[in-house]
């Protein structure tokens, strides 16, 4: 996008109670969270651009070694200029908050291996997830073994694609919430 879809630049001084209140509304966090999540977003930008850029959001710990940190950035980068601006962030950080509901961190997860977004994982999207998390150490052959074992074991209905429920009845007992809450 150009420069008229992008978030302006936020610093401790223009927070002002408008901004506040606008962080309350995307993310329901208490004043002291916001001030908070103002910090951590801070110590992330290291070149204080006013944006997180995808090195900078490495430097989380949930972050440093997890696989699928360009498509976490890719589902909260809302105008695509491959960064998060303040309210991006916010949106992140309230899906990975211990107060978010369970439903959203399953939907956050559903969209992670949902590549191209059409609201159901198929063949292609549980591809690209598998490699994404094995990197080089299988063969495509091993991977397209991996993908036919889980749709034979998901996709009950047998429609060539895992729906939500699907994935939830998988993922339901896998402790996945805890695995998307960040404590702040």
């Amino acid at each position: 996008g150009g420069a008229e879809s992008r978030d302006t630049k936020v610093t401790p001084a223009d927070l002002d109670s408008e901004t506040i209140e606008e962080l309350k509304m995307i993310a329901s966090f208490t004043d002291t969270e916001i001030m908070h999540l103002l910090a951590i977003f801070k110590k992330l930008d290291s070149d204080d651009s006013g944006y997180i850029s995808f090195h900078e959001l490495r430097h989380m710990p949930v972050f440093t070694l997890n696989p699928f940190l360009p498509r976490v950035l890719r589902i909260f980068d809302k105008n695509l200029d491959q960064q998060l601006s303040l309210k991006e962030f916010a949106q992140l950080m309230s899906t990975f908050s211990v107060k978010a509901a369970r439903e959203n961190k399953l939907r956050f997860a559903f969209s992670i291996y949902d590549w191209n977004n059409d609201a159901k994982i198929d063949i292609d999207d549980l591809t690209l997830s598998v490699k994404c998390m094995v990197k080089d150490h299988l063969t495509d052959e091993e991977i397209t073994q991996v993908v036919d074992k889980v749709f034979e074991e998901v996709d009950k209905d047998q429609n060539n694609f895992i729906a939500f429920d699907e994935f939830v009845t998988v993922v339901a007992n896998s402790g996945i919430e805890t695995k998307l809450t960040i404590e702040f």
